[in-house]
């Protein structure tokens, strides 16, 4: 079996987390042959009292709160057995959407000690990584960690990792690591001020258990000072934007700058059909399928142009069936931060859509002209039909006994 510091076993999932890919090593390990695994959910070969974890791993990454997530995971073999691995997952994303996942799987055999370095996947990840002792002690850092802190200190091998921490944040951090440690959690994320050369900065450390004896932990490490502040601005106007779009007949929704919703109104879900319970659903989802691409081509133009102008746009998922609403959208500045997000407000126009689409058609274009149209019976005189204009002027109360020579 491969051992830590071997270059890692490859496994890749495609966006519904089935195994697209399986390096025909583990496959075997796990007691199957590669075609066996194919199109199989990642769940199938992982141990039942890891699922839950992995699923949330997964989560993260679609929701883009990490870059990479690493931890010890159990697989699960063919004969019901077990092997302890570290699994390295990242999201795959192609223009912005996602296409899969790539799973890094490090199998740990407690008869061989660690080597004191990273593997090489965790080495040449574009991310901050490093790997540290349970005492917090720097052991290897690979080349974005030594970018992102700047400082000596946080590439010297033996340094004190949480020297790198602001010192109110460090025995918090420390006794986290503990609990880890022990085993009583299976990762830890943290958020806090951190040093670097620059000066201070916000920093999310994300550390995971590496070895089956808990004697190695990795750390990864991202710059989040803009989130954070990003944050802190929308927190400071949440209270008031929430108490008037909860009381608006209005529709009204707060859209990331990729056009995900991170807040809706109930008057919007009404329209639209949203559930309360989908996090950051994507704008394009809730457009029916017909027109869809334009639309949103439409709301970006608004956003670069700045025009109040509607995009009037079919929806996809609303109580009845066809609707269609009216959009306007707005870009929230920060005079700091720039672009923070976009404000969405949304009617109902299903009513004034469907006369539209009427007037289009003939029977549509004769009943709204303003011009007198009628029908008479050749045979007998009578009249059969007036337009609105002539039944206005001709027949206000009706057509009974209404002849053409009356006319």
């Amino acid at each position: 079996m491969n051992s830590y510091g071997a270059a890692p076993h490859r496994i890749l999932l495609d966006p519904e987390t089935r195994i697209a890919a399986i390096d025909a090593q583990l496959a075997s390990d796990l007691g199957y042959d590669p075609s066996e695994l194919l199109d199989l959910p990642f769940s199938h070969p992982v141990s039942p009292d890891h699922i839950t974890d992995l699923g949330n791993d997964l989560v993260q990454l679609v929701a883009g709160e990490r870059d990479i997530v690493t931890a010890r995971r159990s697989l699960a073999t063919a004969d019901s057995g077990r092997i302890d691995a570290v699994l390295s997952a990242e999201a795959r994303s192609s223009n912005g959407r996602l296409v899969g996942f790539s799973v890094a799987v490090l199998i740990d055999d407690d008869d061989l000690a660690l080597p004191a370095t990273l593997p090489d996947h965790l080495r040449r990840l574009g991310a901050a990584a490093a790997l540290i002792d349970a005492d917090g002690s720097l052991l290897d850092t690979n080349l974005a960690w030594g970018q992102l802190f700047a400082t000596a200190h946080a590439v010297t091998p033996g340094a004190d990792m949480y020297a790198l921490v602001h010192e109110d944040d460090r025995e918090a951090l420390t006794s986290r690591l503990a609990e880890l440690a022990r085993g009583a959690v299976s990762s830890l994320r943290s958020e806090q001020p951190c040093h670097a050369e620059t000066g201070t900065f916000w920093c999310r450390l994300s550390i995971a258990s590496f070895d089956s004896r808990a004697n190695y932990f990795t750390v990864t490490a991202d710059d989040i000072s803009t989130e954070h502040l990003t944050n802190r601005v929308l927190l400071a106007n949440e209270a008031l934007f929430r108490s008037l779009a909860e009381s608006s007949p209005v529709g009204l929704a707060r859209l990331a700058p990729d056009l995900s919703i991170t807040y809706s109104s109930p008057s919007w879900r009404e329209i639209t059909g949203e559930s309360r319970d989908d996090p950051h659903v994507d704008m394009a989802s809730l457009l029916h399928l017909s027109g869809r691409d334009e639309a949103i081509i439409e709301l970006r133009q608004r956003i670069r142009t700045s025009s109040p102008e509607p995009v009037v746009a079919r929806l996809a998922h609303a109580r009845h069936n066809p609707a269609w609403a009216s959009l306007r959208i707005g870009s929230v500045e920060d005079d700091e931060l720039g672009l923070i997000g976009h404000v969405v407000t949304i009617e109902d126009v299903t009513g004034l859509v469907t006369i539209n689409e009427s007037k289009t058609q003939p029977a549509g274009i004769v009943e709204s002209t303003s011009d007198l149209v009628g029908i008479a019976d050749l045979r007998t005189g009578d009249i059969v039909y007036l337009n609105a204009a002539a039944t206005e002027l001709f027949a206000p109360n009706g057509l009974d006994g209404l002849s053409a020579v009356d006319m």
